[in-house]
């Protein structure tokens, strides 16, 4: 005979059972494109909340896609990505091109996003093409060449790519 503590904690760790299955054979339609641009990244931070690795989620752009094809993502790589959870924002659109960035903090690193069809995707090919993290953990620019720049139009940026948030580019 079952006591009722004990059928509690077997009901939370089928509950949980049932989670973990559920990250490892997830609705794909869950991760599909979003109608903003922020609600893409929350989709994105939660694939990576559940180790989700599959390439061809429609959050992402198709030469994401191909991109992610081709590279490992670790659990580790997506664990890092909890340290944007919560943190406060701003977007910035023009067209089809949106940028999330995180001006109080250059451990942040922006996310840039190009509206599709489907909706808001992320473009992580222009991402690693021209953003790079320095020692000290910052990301700064190392090509000024891409569509994403509106964004940091206002902003000061220095001879070695890092954006001034605090300082306003001199007119």
């Amino acid at each position: 005979m079952m006591k009722r503590g004990s059928s509690v904690i077997l009901c939370l760790l089928v509950l949980g059972i049932g989670l973990t299955l559920w990250a490892r054979e997830f609705d794909k339609s869950y991760f599909r494109a979003q109608s903003r641009p922020e609600f893409t990244l929350k989709r994105y931070l939660e694939a990576c909340r559940l180790h989700v690795k599959d390439p061809d989620l429609d959050i992402y752009t198709d030469e994401t896609k191909e991109f992610f094809r081709r590279w490992t993502v670790t659990d580790a790589q997506q664990d890092n990505m909890r340290i944007y959870e919560g943190v406060p924002f701003k977007i910035a659109i023009k067209g089809r091109y949106a940028v999330i960035y995180y001006p109080q903090d250059l451990k942040y690193a922006p996310f840039f996003l190009r509206k599709g069809p489907q909706g808001w995707q992320l473009d992580f090919v222009t991402m690693s093409n021209v953003i790079r993290i320095s020692q000290s953990g910052q990301w700064h620019f190392v090509s000024f060449d891409h569509p994403y720049m509106f964004a940091f139009q206002k902003y000061y940026i220095d001879e070695n790519g890092f954006v001034w948030f605090g300082r306003r580019r001199h007119r």
